[in-house]
Order: structure tokens, then sequence, then C-alpha cells
């Protein structure tokens, strides 16, 4: 049987589960961690909840974003987007968000996956933020206009990434080999090496032949230690 790669997960996080996914990820919230959660399931999640009006995971999202954009596997997150570009909104926030991550040019097909018009943040309460308070700033560029004060923004809520690769193994391989497939599959690894190729590749969203050659190299090496 042939392999088929997939780019989204089975179900996304929600409710009490998103909020321990993201605590997971460095966020400061009361609950008790998810350990080693998907990097980019957690982000989308939070912004398919954020965007159902749900202003804290969402400016808390914004925040992580911001503070830790350079350990996203934006291929990854760009794959997925793709995905569910029928969500205009969804597609909105995510090309707004790349726009605004300047100087990034890993974002750059992302920015650009969103075309249509130009669309107001929070359908009960945006105009009234907008005639109070005007436009955020952090979101100068792209076509989802954010009312200021909508979102939040308290970075102090994202723990330092000096902490975040103590508690997320994931993010500690990022950092240590790039934001890649690669990495999650080391992570994955380091959980459990029995386990076939096709399902290494599945968990970390990567492709066959990556899933392949890590398990391999993961081998080699511990044959040699």
């Amino acid at each position: 049987m042939s392999f088929s790669r997939v780019n989204l997960p089975e179900s996304f996080f929600k409710g009490d589960e998103l909020t321990s996914a993201m605590a997971g990820i460095g966020i400061h919230l009361s609950t008790k961690p998810l350990i080693n959660p998907n990097i980019e399931d957690v982000l989308i999640s939070a912004s398919i909840e954020g965007l159902n009006e749900d202003w804290r995971t969402l400016s808390l999202l914004v925040d992580w974003i911001f503070k830790h954009s350079t350990v996203i596997n934006v291929d990854r997150l760009t794959r997925a987007i793709t995905e569910l570009k029928k969500d205009t909104l969804l597609l909105a926030f995510w090309s707004t968000i790349a726009k605004n991550l300047h100087g990034d040019i890993r974002f750059k097909r992302l920015a650009s996956l969103y075309k249509g018009q130009k669309l107001l943040l929070g359908a009960s309460s945006g105009e009234l933020f907008l005639k109070r308070n005007g436009p955020d700033e952090r979101f100068k560029l792209g076509k989802l206009i954010i009312p200021n004060k909508i979102l939040r923004s308290r970075p102090s809520d994202i723990i330092d990434l000096s902490d975040l690769v103590k508690l997320h193994r994931g993010i500690y391989y990022r950092v240590l080999v790039g934001p890649t497939y690669r990495a999650d599959c080391l992570q994955l690894l380091e959980t459990s090496v029995k386990q076939s190729v096709s399902s290494l590749a599945k968990k970390s969203y990567s492709s066959y032949r990556t899933a392949w050659e890590t398990l391999n190299d993961w081998k080699i090496l511990h044959l040699v230690e």
C-alpha cells in the first residue's frame, strides 16, 4: 500500500484539551500541560477557537507567535492552512499574521494565500472597537483589520525560549536542528524507536523519505553510542 502524506490532524484541540495543549507549548495557564503536543496543531487549533470570538485564546496565540515564530515549521503550517482555505476568516488571519512577521522569508507563501477583500475581526464588536480605538498597529499589513484593544498584548504570559526548550522536547530539537519535520521525528523517536516509518511520518506530518532517513540516522547514532 502506498504512503499518503497527511497535513491535518484527525481532530483539532478544543476546550480544556486546547488549554492543556497551549500550556504545553509554553503559555502560562492554570492547567496541567499536555506533554509535547505538535506545535502547529496547537497553533491552528487556537486560531480556530480564537476566531470564534474567544479573544483571550487569540490574544495568547498572537503573543506566542510574535515571540516564538522562529521555531514554527512554516512549511507544515502553510500546508495545513492551505487545506483549510474554505474558512475565509482563518485564511485571512494567518495571511495577515505572516505579512507582519517582518523579515522572515519563510512566511512568504503563507502570506500570499488570502487574496480576498478586507475583513474586520469581531462581527459583534469589531466596528465599535475600531471606532473607539482605531486599528491594532501590530497588524499594519494584510487584509484582516484587527481593532486595537480587542486583543490584549502581554508577552509575559509566554515563557522564554530558554525555558521552552526544557518544557517541550520537540522545540528542543527544533532549536538544535532547525524547525523542520526531522526535528519532530527526532522527538518522536526519543519516545519510541519501535515504530514503522509510515507511522513516524504521519505523526510528524513529514514525507516518508524524511521519516525513513531520520529513523535510519537515529539507529546509526545509537549503534555508535
